[in-house]
């Protein structure tokens, strides 16, 4: 038997007008790769660090209710002499100097680091009248050193307005700030798995470009255990699990991972509708 994709009669144009009449609704919950961000001066995502390279990392999302809890470990080699390098993880809001609270504050509910297994202090920094903010700490490498970073943190998943009477959910993971450091990324794991609230009837994936506008697509008409992943990565589906590998990767933005599920009329108490617009890269 054929399979015809819901999205064939699910996608409308407009998005040029979803755009102007919807931005301010539209709030997404993205992770990203720690990088490197110099060491000293205002912080500042680098090209290419001369000798550190990150060999592997494993990334699990866990996608809650209302929060998603992700627990990411990168696994980082010193191929040169001895070296501080200080590692950023992005902090981003969008809107982040346009609260009414005066204090500047990280999106994450939760951020905590480990290096080698040992807590590792981290600092919220962020750059006056810039929506881009980093958790940052300074990983100490000797030579030929192998060293594990652990981050793992708590964020509110996004939701917006689509070109339909339905509002979706959406999680995404960047992972091109990896490309910061010396070669590609040697191999990458990322598993994400959720809640039975959104699984409950199964799920069903389709894998598009990142390119596809897919808040322009008719949700109302597609069903609710359907899931639109877009990345150039392939999904792999087991168990109510979407999965991503991949190895030797240069990520570039076509490799961020962006899942979007879980459409909602604007009445119905399980839309997690968020009060402060919020971008996190």
């Amino acid at each position: 038997m054929t399979y015809t994709s819901p999205l064939r009669s699910a996608r409308i144009h407009g998005m040029k007008l979803l755009a102007l009449g919807f931005a301010l609704l539209v709030a997404t919950a993205v992770r990203a790769d720690d990088g490197w961000i110099g060491n000293g001066g205002t912080p500042t995502l680098m090209s290419k660090h001369q000798s550190i390279s990150m060999d592997r990392e494993v990334v699990k999302i866990f996608v809650g209710r209302e929060k998603c809890i992700v627990d990411c470990q990168f696994w980082f080699t010193n191929l040169g002499r001895a070296c501080t390098a200080r590692m950023g993880f992005p902090d981003y809001d969008e809107h982040r100097y346009e609260h009414e609270d005066p204090v500047v504050k990280s999106v994450f509910d939760k951020f905590e680091s480990w290096v080698d297994g040992r807590p590792a202090k981290t600092k919220f920094i962020s750059v006056i009248d810039a929506q881009l903010g980093w958790q940052a700490k300074d990983v100490k490498f000797g030579k030929n050193q192998t060293r594990l970073v652990r981050d793992r943190y708590t964020v509110t998943i996004g939701s917006g307005a689509t070109n339909s009477p339905k509002f979706i959910h959406q999680i995404a993971y960047t992972l091109h700030t990896g490309a910061s450091w010396k070669g590609p990324i040697g191999k990458v794991d990322v598993e994400i798995s959720f809640d039975p609230f959104w699984t409950s009837k199964g799920l069903k994936v389709e894998h598009v470009d990142r390119n596809v506008q897919v808040y322009g697509f008719h949700w109302d008409r597609l069903p609710t255990n359907f899931f639109v992943v877009a990345s150039s990565l392939a999904p792999k589906l087991s168990k109510k699990t979407i999965r991503f590998s991949a190895t030797n990767l240069e990520p570039g933005a076509e490799a961020d991972i962006d899942v979007y599920f879980g459409p909602t009329g604007f009445e119905d108490p399980g839309l997690n509708l968020i009060k402060s617009v919020i971008n996190i890269y």
